[in-house]
């Protein structure tokens, strides 16, 4: 596998089993201050796009999704679907190292974020940025933190969701979704994208205006069958927004701990 996770707790697991693009509206008289104002922009829109990832330039990766696409029958599709949902289905608490890519198609710049995230089903989540973001999904609220830059004050914001406002992305990982019902699936060829497992394209069956697919990069490894390593999230105008996983945790009693305490500390 190119992603060397060590997965802790697989053994105790049955081995069957972030939004619209930025638009500037600053003036002329703004432009000096352009590129801070657009780069802060950015990283909030990735924050939002990872509740529910990126394009990686120079690894062979196309957009041409018909050519991209196997001619596998569709029993192995659906065999890869059923062991990625029997897998988190038998997952209570996630605990993950994270590195996010979010490629902005507008000014073809791409932003790169690390951190730590904790899922604890259902539905409660929690993503520390190492420059110090924070945002929670947790008890219908979503709160997101950013800190102020050279001792100005932070942004803080709060707002009511629901799994309806769940990015599709992030939506079957906390219990809100599942792959059979509410997708259209298919597998693409992993090699065109550089992957040595599988790779499943999941479009959600209801349309969603920040997801137009979603990719999952499921381990293909005996015995690790249906764990996803990387999730890409494309939207409708180009943006791909993308999350790797590393050190991976499941089902330990201290994810659900911290969990609890996002919920009461937010």
């Amino acid at each position: 596998m190119g992603n060397a996770t060590d997965i802790q707790t697989l053994e105790t697991i049955s081995a069957a089993n972030t939004s619209s693009l930025v638009r500037s509206s600053e003036t002329a008289r703004r432009v000096t201050r352009r590129g801070h104002v657009r780069s802060r922009r950015i990283v909030l829109t990735m924050m939002l796009l990872a509740l529910p990832g990126v394009a990686f330039a120079d690894n062979g990766e196309t957009n041409d999704e018909g050519a991209a696409a196997l001619s596998a029958p569709m029993s192995r599709s659906a065999r890869v679907a059923s062991q990625v949902q029997s897998f988190y289905d038998r997952t209570d608490t996630l605990q993950t190292r994270f590195t996010q890519r979010y490629y902005h198609a507008l000014y073809r710049t791409t932003e790169q974020a690390t951190g730590t995230l904790i899922l604890d089903k259902p539905g409660r989540m929690r993503f520390d940025y190492s420059n110090g973001k924070v945002m929670v999904a947790s008890s219908g609220y979503l709160t997101m933190y950013e800190p102020g830059d050279d001792g100005e004050a932070g942004q803080y914001a709060k707002m009511r969701s629901s799994s309806d406002t769940t990015h599709q992305g992030f939506a079957f990982l906390m219990g809100h979704t599942r792959i059979d019902e509410d997708y259209n699936y298919r597998l693409l060829d992993a090699e065109r994208y550089g992957w040595r497992g599988s790779l499943l394209e999941l479009r959600p069956k209801t349309a969603d205006a920040g997801v137009r697919r979603v990719l999952l990069y499921v381990d293909g490894t005996a015995g690790r069958e249906g764990v996803v390593h990387r999730i890409r999230i494309d939207d409708h105008d180009g943006n791909r927004n993308t999350l790797t996983f590393r050190s991976m945790r499941f089902n330990r009693s201290e994810e659900r701990r911290v969990g609890k305490e996002c919920r009461s500390r937010w």
